[in-house]
């Protein structure tokens, strides 16, 4: 992304906004020369969405009002450099009528897990630390060290590579307070070979109330996640399947022992 900042985009996002350009079909025939576009809502477009080609030739699409007459769920729409007003299906305006933080990378920590050398983990219950020896891992936890199962810790660092938000709420964040990150549940902070921060990580589980007056079938009370990186000013929302599977106490990254076969029966 070039504006409203330089950031990386979601390429994901972005095809499909692309994608939903190409595809659009009319799902009804207005007018072809329409000697006024102000009752459609098209003289000033609630979206105008334009692409630019590599050979420097532009195209673009105005949405307006919604359609009327019974039966009728349209979007107005015209073709920026030709006059026959359309309509088309709600989706393909709802598919592209974003803001700037929805086409954003949501990936919340950058690391390469090869480069990772010191995992330190800080709980509510606890804290503890992953310590990579040589092709091994420990377990350092109440000043105890115990081996670590290693495609346990490795889970947990891809994990963090390929950690991403389901949205970014705000950038940059206006306060930790209401996202409960001035109090984080969990925080994993990344050390390379060298000792220095490659890069930490903080997310918080909250309860939210419900709206006053409650809207019906409204649960009594929800659960959001948020997180935050060393690497960025946005907050981002997560996954209750994200949040769980980074939040695990020190026991479940420990070796187990090897059980014993059973002595055969004489």
């Amino acid at each position: 992304m070039i504006k409203p900042g330089a950031n990386a985009a979601d390429d994901t996002a972005v095809r499909m906004a692309l994608s939903t350009l190409v595809n659009a079909r009319a799902t009804d025939f207005i007018s072809d020369a329409p000697g006024n576009v102000t009752q459609y809502g098209l003289e000033k477009p609630h979206l105008t969405a334009t692409v630019v080609l590599k050979n420097g030739e532009q195209q673009s699409m105005l949405f307006g009002f919604k359609q009327n007459g019974e039966g009728k769920s349209g979007i107005y729409v015209r073709r920026g450099e030709r006059a026959p007003v359309y309509a088309v299906a709600e989706y393909v305006m709802s598919s592209l009528d974003k803001s700037a933080l929805d086409f954003r990378n949501k990936t919340i920590v950058k690391v390469d897990p090869e480069s990772v050398a010191t995992v330190k983990v800080k709980q509510s219950e606890g804290e503890f630390t992953l310590k990579r020896v040589g092709s091994n891992w420990n377990v350092i936890a109440g000043g105890k060290t115990t081996e670590a199962d290693i495609p346990i810790v490795e889970r947990l660092l891809n994990q963090l590579r390929d950690l991403k938000g389901e949205s970014i709420v705000a950038d940059p964040m206006p306060s930790a307070q209401p996202f409960g990150l001035d109090n984080p549940a969990l925080e994993i902070t990344l050390l390379g070979k060298d000792g220095k921060e490659l890069g930490a990580v903080k997310l918080a589980k909250i309860s939210v109330k419900p709206t006053t007056p409650p809207i019906p079938g409204e649960p009594a009370q929800r659960t959001e996640y948020y997180a935050i990186s060393s690497g960025s000013k946005a907050v981002y929302s997560l996954s209750e399947f994200s949040f769980t599977q980074l939040n695990k106490p020190a026991p479940l990254y420990m070796a187990r022992a090897p059980v014993a076969a059973p002595s055969p029966a004489k």
